[in-house]
């Protein structure tokens, strides 16, 4: 959507830097100049793995680009090479996958996991994020009222309930919690746990200095 002269054009005349991922579809010649490169695709040397996918990294740098030849892009693209387990037959199956990239920053073998892996991929879980709330259940693209002060309350309260959903559903201990309370006692809970300090000061500054360990368990 946003892999156009135009807009890159309003990008670099900013100065603002960017990745966008790159339409292999629409910017074909863009797409055939990634393939020429794939015989030169590397892991990282210190990380050859990123999320138990095993990743290969292909780039092409300085490309000329724009109406009057007046922008420079560099192209980046990443293939990973993943097991899964096969719905259809249960099996453990290897997969692969590619993703590619325009960015305003050339790509090296020393930035390529900052940029695509650091920097992409926690920009698409904020997306998703973001898409859950509108999409999923949350109703966030209802406006539940006109006044600002609302709206904005509205918001507070729906990132917090999307934050207490997502950690009960990786933590057992809170699991647990909800089934013997129920939802309403639970959020009864953690509102009186945030609004009353129960417990001294010298309690949350001694907490504050011990390694904690979080640990998150599928059921």
């Amino acid at each position: 959507m946003y892999a156009t002269q135009s807009i890159m054009d309003i990008l670099h005349h900013n100065k603002w830097h960017y990745i966008i991922s790159l339409p292999t579809k629409k910017l074909t010649d863009f797409a055939k100049r990634l393939n020429k490169q794939k015989p030169t695709s590397r892991i990282i040397p210190s990380q050859p793995a990123y999320r138990k996918r095993k990743q290969f990294f292909h780039w092409d740098n300085n490309i000329s680009y724009g109406y009057d030849w007046q922008l420079t892009i560099h192209l980046g693209a990443c293939i990973e090479r993943y097991e899964t387990v096969c719905k259809k037959k249960g099996k453990i199956t290897e997969c692969f996958s590619q993703r590619a990239w325009i960015s305003s920053i050339a790509f090296n073998i020393n930035n390529v996991h900052e940029l695509l892996n650091e920097g992409v991929r926690k920009k698409e879980l904020i997306e998703d994020s973001i898409n859950t709330e509108k999409n999923r259940g949350y109703r966030y693209k209802h406006a539940f009222s006109y006044n600002y002060n609302a709206m904005k309350g509205f918001h507070y309260l729906m990132r917090l309930g999307h934050a207490i959903n997502a950690i009960s559903e990786f933590t057992k201990k809170l699991k647990k919690i909800i089934k013997e309370l129920g939802c309403w006692a639970t959020f009864k809970l953690i509102k009186d746990t945030l609004f009353n300090p129960w417990l001294p000061e010298e309690w949350y500054d001694a907490q504050l200095k011990k390694h904690h360990q979080l640990r998150l368990q599928l059921e």
